[in-house]
């Protein structure tokens, strides 16, 4: 994708999110996957929940995802990470959650969890991303949907209590 087709579809999600416009967007590149989870942590105002297979330094390494999500925890905006893999590939994202302020990453142990064939980030209660095949980056998302939202983190939160914070620490760096 080239820089003008990255800052439109940047554009239109901030767009729907500014004015909570419930509307299915479809979100099937590594672009603008990272121009969600950036937008995400822009907007948050309380948490952003990440339930996904390895945290992909392809869409997490972005330094705009990388600034947006510093900024939003030094706004104490809470970002959680249920991972279905044993640590994250980002590692921007590592180094973030080792600073132990504000990202908490947690290790799927649950067989059932570690083999979900999904993967979904909820910002606050209402918008969402769902990805139906965690092997790929196509997904849906919708900015403004609280129904979804809701359900999505009944689950989140039912797969964090079946799994064990990762121990990252800047000794460990």
């Amino acid at each position: 994708m080239n820089t003008s087709e990255i800052a439109l579809y940047r554009e239109g999600v901030n767009k729907l999110l500014e004015l909570k416009i419930d509307q299915q967007i479809t979100n099937g590149f590594p672009e603008h996957a990272s121009v969600l989870f950036e937008q995400f942590f822009k907007h948050s105002q309380k948490q952003v929940r990440i339930f996904c297979k390895n945290m992909s330094a392809q869409v997490f390494d972005s330094p705009s995802v990388i600034d947006a999500a510093k900024n939003a925890i030094n706004r104490g905006v809470l970002v959680e990470v249920v991972l279905q893999e044993d640590g994250p590939e980002s590692a921007e994202m590592n180094a973030l959650a080792k600073t132990g302020r504000g990202l908490v990453i947690h290790k799927a142990v649950n067989d059932a969890v570690r083999e979900a064939p999904f993967n979904f980030t909820v910002m606050d209660d209402r918008a969402y991303r769902f990805e139906s095949d965690r092997n790929t980056i196509k997904a849906v998302a919708n900015m403004f949907d609280s129904k979804v939202a809701l359900l999505l983190i009944r689950n989140f939160e039912l797969m964090q209590a079946s799994s064990d914070k990762l121990e990252l620490s800047a000794a460990h760096a």
